[in-house]
């Protein structure tokens, strides 16, 4: 029962206590779809899927770029990953302003998206 209540509790405190990562906030985009240098066709297609889609959702176009844009979250695609299943996706933060999206290539940065 002491388990379960500190788990709680914990549970609780990271709730309140997490800053949000926007993606878009008040019709403009704050995030920036990264790719590094020399994409995968893979992870080029999985950015145009993610903008595309916030772009359905939201109004706001995010940027593609190679490197990270001076003032916005990051988005990093196809970071190295190494999976231990085929296919494998991981989505993790790095830090308060960049979210991995990656997973085993060619296809898990795309299925990750």
């Amino acid at each position: 029962m002491n388990r379960i209540l500190c788990a709680l509790a914990a549970l609780v405190c990271t709730v309140f206590t997490a800053e949000a990562f926007d993606l878009v906030r008040d019709g403009h985009a704050k995030a920036a779809a990264v790719v590094g240098t020399n994409p995968a066709l893979t992870t080029l297609t999985a950015a145009g899927e993610l903008t595309n889609y916030v772009y359905q959702i939201t109004g706001a176009r995010m940027q593609i770029s190679a490197a990270p844009v001076e003032g916005l979250n990051s988005v990093m695609l196809g970071v190295d990953y190494k999976a231990a299943k085929t296919d494998e996706i991981c989505i993790r933060f790095r830090d308060k302003t960049t979210l991995e999206l990656t997973g085993d290539l060619p296809r898990g940065t795309l299925y990750a998206v």
